[in-house]
């Protein structure tokens, strides 16, 4: 389930920045900036350092619901809990390889990156601010906010999936429940009801 929801995720949101690509228009001399500060930004390929480490959180997260899943199977050996984990974890790590290989095969990486910050950046940020991103990203403190983009969303995902992780057999639990609940109480409605016997 996670992994055809990350699949569509990924198609539908791919499909509105071609979308929103082909309508937007900005200007020569703010493209020409943003270009620059994409390149400052993107040097020794940071951005893809960032979508690297984004996903290896979620292969972690994958593994992770996987573990919580099976740890709650009370119908399984420790043994078939272990062959099961090793599958699964296996399988959605081999699609994920496979999905990101046959998408970067079919995108210019860079082309694409370039398309994507003009459109947003183009959105929330007038020439001047792009101008003075620029300078500010030029500085001591910009480089280092540069070199620490990567580890900075890396602690952040880790420390979501510490929080998040253990929550999730809890909401699953919470959510059979609810089903469970709802389904009964179909079930009653459309029971036939008993009719009583007419008094002499």
């Amino acid at each position: 389930m996670l992994k055809k929801f990350t699949l569509t995720f990924f198609i539908i949101s791919f499909a509105l920045i071609v979308q929103v690509t082909a309508q937007t228009e900005v200007s020569t001399e703010k493209q020409t900036a943003i270009q620059e500060l994409v390149t400052l930004i993107n040097g020794d390929n940071k951005a893809e350092e960032m979508v690297n480490a984004m996903s290896r959180q979620m292969d972690s997260i994958r593994e992770a619901a996987v573990n919580s899943v099976l740890d709650e199977r009370a119908d399984l050996t420790a043994a078939e809990k272990e062959t099961l984990r090793q599958s699964l974890i296996s399988k959605q790590k081999e699609s994920a390889k496979r999905f990101q290989e046959k998408l970067l095969q079919k995108l210019n990486y860079n082309q694409m990156i370039n398309e994507i910050a003009a459109i947003v950046y183009d959105k929330h940020y007038t020439l001047e601010e792009i101008r003075e991103l620029t300078v500010f990203y030029k500085t001591p403190t910009g480089q280092k906010t540069l070199k620490t983009m990567a580890p900075i969303m890396t602690d952040t995902m880790q420390l979501i999936q510490e929080r998040l992780i253990p929550k999730i057999p809890v909401i699953i639990k919470e959510l059979q429940d609810e089903e469970k609940q709802e389904i009964e109480r179909e079930v009653n409605a459309k029971k036939p009801k008993t009719k009583k016997s007419a008094s002499k």
